[in-house]
Order: C-alpha cells, then sequence, then structure tokens
C-alpha cells in the first residue's frame, strides 16, 4: 500500500477521549459527516473504536448512534471516496492523541 507518509495522504490528528467533530476540525476536508465523535483505544493499543453521536455541536450529547472498532497500524478500509483507505496511530505514548491518515482515491 506504499509509503503512508508520503504526500498520497491527508493526516488527521485528534485527542483521544474528547468529542470533537470532524467538521468544525477540519473544515477544508470533504471526509467528514457533520455528526460528533468521540476516539478511545484499547489499553495495549491496538483497537480503535470510534463512537458518532447524533449532536452535531461537539457536544457528543446523548448515546452513541453508531461505532466502527478500527484495527491500528494496519491498512484499513474502504471507507469510500474522496479516502476509500487509512491508517491509524498513537501520536505519542499517553494514548492521548491519534492520528489517522488516509489515502486519497486515485
Amino acid at each position: 500500500y506504499g509509503d503512508w507518509s508520503s504526500d498520497e495522504c491527508t493526516t488527521y490528528t485528534t485527542q483521544l477521549r474528547t468529542c470533537y467533530n470532524g467538521m468544525e476540525l477540519f473544515p477544508q476536508s470533504d471526509s467528514w459527516s457533520d455528526l460528533d465523535i468521540i476516539d478511545t483505544i484499547d489499553p495495549v493499543g491496538l483497537l480503535l473504536t470510534r463512537k458518532f453521536f447524533d449532536s452535531t455541536n461537539g457536544t457528543c450529547t446523548g448515546e452513541a448512534s453508531d461505532k466502527f472498532e478500527i484495527p491500528m497500524r494496519q491498512c484499513v478500509g474502504p471507507f469510500g471516496p474522496p479516502q476509500p483507505w487509512g491508517f491509524f496511530e498513537l501520536v505519542d505514548d499517553t494514548m492521548e492523541v491519534e492520528r489517522s491518515m488516509l489515502r486519497r482515491e486515485e
């Protein structure tokens, strides 16, 4: 799948265990929905759980309406256009920040 640190990818860095809205955090990207998100990682750092909420203002109000469990440090997808494949990893060893690199569709 090539070099994930190259110009073939768009990189997004987000906090763990903190509600965010991808459209607000990355307004120039069309890869995000308007739903609020919370990301968590299992204790050994092998699985990212991304929960989606019906709120759209960065509050993650109510119960999660959907979730994905994503293996860390593996090519995953397809997510669909415009960036169908991704690679998720921890940025630091405090498990506070994760980075997702999504490969652009060719």
